[in-house]
């Protein structure tokens, strides 16, 4: 599936398997996604669900943020952060987006003409890690 960018935890916290990054993010349905317009970085807060480990994205109201996304690597993260105990986790996954119609066209030749404006990660590098209160940072 996806190739782990987890090398070393170090004093960053404790690193995820990806096994555990695809059940966290199937977990939860609003992440980041972080493109490319113009040029220029954008981050965007997004509605997704995970379906065959793939990424899906539903209701891009914007026909400029569509344009960005297609065929492009893009970086997409969730995270949940206890900031009263200190501690939280983080997953990160690149990858290329795709038009529904292009995925399904890819997967099993199926038509997606009812969702233009939904789009499709496939996870290429995945990286997760948890922070844990018994871990404090250094000053």
């Amino acid at each position: 599936m996806a190739e782990a960018m987890n090398d070393s935890a170090g004093s960053n916290g404790e690193l995820l398997s990806d096994e555990e990054c695809i059940s966290l993010l199937k977990e939860h349905s609003l992440g980041r996604i972080g493109i490319s317009i113009n040029a220029l970085p954008a981050i965007l807060p997004v509605v997704y669900r995970i379906v065959d480990d793939a990424i899906v994205i539903d209701g891009w109201g914007s026909a400029r943020i569509g344009d960005a996304l297609v065929q492009s690597v893009v970086a997409f993260e969730v995270d949940e952060v206890k900031d009263e105990v200190g501690c939280g986790w983080s997953v990160l996954v690149i990858g290329v987006a795709s038009s529904i119609e292009d995925y399904l066209d890819l997967s099993d030749g199926m038509s997606g003409s009812s969702h233009r404006e939904t789009f499709v990660i496939r996870p290429d590098i995945i990286s997760g890690r948890r922070v844990n209160p018994s871990r404090r940072f250094a000053s």
